[in-house]
């Protein structure tokens, strides 16, 4: 059965807690290691967005199917952004702005 939005929603919050709790170092490395996968596995998410583009077919507007075909360098983008974003100074447990 699908998994309903309210479901993923307090999922994805429940995951941001843990990932909160964890070290700075814990974090850093976690997402080099997802940057790392992305890259690796870079053959086998090309096939199945193939497989995503081929079956979507007919069934969405062109537009929409042009957005869900994947390029070789957006995997390279997306492991790049992961990349930066690992490197930023730490923002968690951080007063990034005030307001009075």
């Amino acid at each position: 059965m699908a998994e309903s939005a309210r479901e993923s929603a307090q999922k994805a919050r429940n995951a941001s807690r843990k990932l909160q709790a964890l070290a700075t170092e814990e974090r850093v490395a976690m997402l080099n290691r997802v940057a790392d996968a992305l890259l690796a596995k870079e053959s086998e998410i090309m096939a199945e967005n193939s497989k995503d583009v081929e079956e979507a077919g007919d069934k969405i507007s062109q537009s929409l199917l042009q957005r869900l075909v994947l390029k070789p360098q957006k995997i390279q983008q997306l492991a790049d952004g992961i990349r930066a974003i690992a490197a930023e100074e730490e923002p968690i447990r951080r007063v990034m702005s005030r307001m009075e």
